[in-house]
């Protein structure tokens, strides 16, 4: 049995080309002949990309891996392989032969096999009339195909069309006459710019120097709309600032108007209390004092009274809500047995108390009925 190699859905094909971008391409390729063990044959190309880099074919199915390193430019893939109905397969790129490190991998293809059978003689000795009638009818085609060549270029401008394509000859001969032998075409690679290599397209590349100048320099200034390190230190001096000076008395000449006087309220005072002055339009100006007044304000020893406001202190329990309420929490009958006078309770605290209070009557009461009963029992036994 000979196997053809297939991918996905597409006729036998041959020659793999492995693209810098690690697409794996099959394509048809030449007439490769298989070799001893009648396995099939690739015809193998890489583009630039990996020129530097070993190759190594792998193949894969669940149970087993096959990896080759590829030393030609074909490559006969092992009769194992192909008794395989479908097997993954890429290629492994490694800097050095043996390398444990794989640099990169290929796309992964699906590959398919298909059998054929061998046609040996026995066969075509078998089947020679029917081989025969086909050559026959395959030579009838040739004849029409070739009939309807020639006749396609039978036309009445025929002469006319000669005459001008031998005269284009002429000339297109003439002009490669005068070539040098050996002369090489003047074709630049790469095109760049700025270090960034450009797209060509349809063997043209559009370079727009306007429109890239003017983006570079859209985030600059002119020299004109800056300033130099003198005109900001100017700048920076012309700045007015304001100064606080401590006097026992306001002065009465080489007054500073960007200046804030403290003088004292009452020198005898120790706290040094102040009055603010400055001097604007020719005369003083209090504008304030150092002195804080805190009459108003509640200090955390300050408590509240039933006549004053102050700071409260709440037990066990409660809490403070966003609205400046109190809240009593929830109780246990046995926490509220160990509460003194000073607490409160709240809703749920008292439901509790009395359910466990009920409870306990229920208890007593179910004893002294059981209680009862005995006696009873026992008078009548009497």
């Amino acid at each position: 049995m000979q196997h053809f190699l297939q991918t996905g859905r597409w006729d036998n094909r041959n020659k793999l080309t492995v693209y810098n971008d690690k697409r794996i391409k099959f394509e048809t390729g030449e007439l490769l002949k298989r070799d001893s063990n009648n396995s099939v044959i690739l015809q193998l190309e890489f583009e630039d990309r990996w020129a530097d880099f070993n190759k190594y074919i792998e193949f894969e199915t669940a149970e087993k891996k096959w990896c080759e390193l590829l030393k030609q430019d074909t490559y006969a893939i092992p009769i194992d392989v192909t008794e395989n109905e479908s097997i993954e397969m890429d290629i492994a790129f490694k800097k050095t032969e043996n390398d444990d490190t794989t640099q990169d991998f290929s796309q992964t293809k699906t590959v398919y096999f298909e059998p054929s059978i061998n046609a040996n003689p026995e066969v075509i000795e078998k089947h020679k009339d029917v081989i025969d009638q086909i050559v026959e009818e395959i030579d009838d085609l040739q004849e029409e195909v070739s009939a309807n060549t020639a006749a396609r270029h039978t036309h009445p401008n025929k002469s006319i069309l000669d005459d001008t394509t031998a005269s284009y000859t002429t000339e297109a001969q003439s002009k490669l006459a005068n070539i040098e032998s050996n002369a090489e075409v003047n074709k630049i690679e790469k095109i760049k710019v700025n270090g960034t290599e450009q797209t060509i397209t349809n063997k043209s590349v559009d370079i727009n120097v306007m429109d890239n100048t003017v983006n570079n320099l859209i985030n600059y200034y002119l020299k004109t709309e800056t300033y130099t390190q003198e005109e900001v230190n100017a700048l920076i001096g012309a700045i007015t600032t304001l100064n606080i000076e401590v006097v026992q008395s306001l002065p009465t000449q080489d007054i500073s108007t960007n200046t804030i006087y403290f003088v004292p309220k009452n020198p005898a005072e120790t706290d040094n209390i102040y009055d603010e002055y400055i001097y604007v339009n020719n005369s003083w100006e209090l504008i304030g004092t150092t002195e804080v007044d805190l009459t108003h304000y509640v200090q955390d020893t300050d408590y509240a009274t039933s006549s004053k406001a102050g700071v409260i202190k709440t037990g066990y329990g409660a809490g403070l809500l966003s609205d400046g309420k109190i809240f009593a929490g929830t109780r246990t009958y046995a926490q509220y047995q160990n509460d003194d006078n000073k607490f409160f309770i709240s809703k749920g605290t008292l439901e509790n108390v009395l359910t466990e209070r009920i409870g306990n009557v229920e208890t007593l009461l179910t004893n002294l009925n059981t209680d009862l009963g005995n006696i009873i029992t026992e008078a009548e036994a009497i």
